[in-house]
């Protein structure tokens, strides 16, 4: 006796699906897949990317704790090197050594929804005093010839969002945030083009580290 056509095209999916839950049953008993990893990053890039690559990660690989930590880029770097993080996304222009970069996007002048804070001069602008990006804004307004005033003097960034949502000033933010209460400014060459900034990936030596390798592939295919 043999197969049908059709019995061999089942015998294939059939070895698919077994082959498939081995690996699930794996991974999900695998002692390499037990532990638990620091992670950091900066408040201006966790949404919308870093929890569903959280979510779908926790989700195959239930065994390993999350430890979840937000900072500025500067100090996350701290952090690594002294070997307080396991693996940290920063947004840098320029990453420094170790940093692989896993998306590069455009800065752009965002503001609130259908506001008008833009059109105001001097430009009240809207960042934290240790923001990656306001000096970059800044010297882009300077050499346009643009006059601009500081609205807020906080280190927390929640004080620039609030400002900003308000429609109290304006301020760069990368292409990848999304913010219910803000909207990409369509200034029609009103306001100067600003620099490209990458999200780079740091990892504390993954070789043989399956849980820490597996967490940088979810993180990189989440900004992809």
């Amino acid at each position: 006796m043999k197969p049908t056509l059709e019995g061999e095209q089942l015998l294939r999916f059939a070895n698919q699906m077994l082959a498939l839950n081995d690996e699930a049953m794996g991974r999900l008993t695998s002692p390499d897949y037990e532990g638990v990893i620091r992670l950091g990053a900066p408040s201006d890039v966790i949404y919308p990317h870093v929890p569903n690559a959280i979510r779908e990660y926790s989700r195959d690989f239930p065994r390993v704790q999350i430890r979840f930590s937000a900072s500025r880029s500067v100090e996350l770097r701290e952090q690594f090197e002294l070997g307080q993080q396991d693996i940290i996304l920063t947004t840098e222009h320029e990453p420094g050594p170790g940093g692989t970069v896993i998306s590069t996007q455009p800065l752009l002048w965002t503001g609130a929804q259908d506001g008008i804070a833009w059109k105001k001069r001097p430009l009240p602008i809207c960042f934290s005093r240790h923001c990656a990006f306001r000096p970059f804004a800044t010297a882009a307004l300077d050499a346009a010839g643009i006059s601009w005033v500081d609205v807020v003097s906080t280190d927390d960034d929640l004080a620039s969002d609030a400002m900003t949502s308000a429609d109290l000033g304006v301020r760069a933010e990368m292409e990848c945030v999304v913010n219910a209460d803000r909207q990409v400014i369509d200034h029609g060459g009103q306001l100067p083009e600003l620099p490209a900034f990458s999200i780079a990936l740091y990892a504390a030596d993954t070789a043989g580290n399956a849980v820490s390798e597996t967490l940088c592939d979810y993180l990189a295919r989440a900004f992809r």
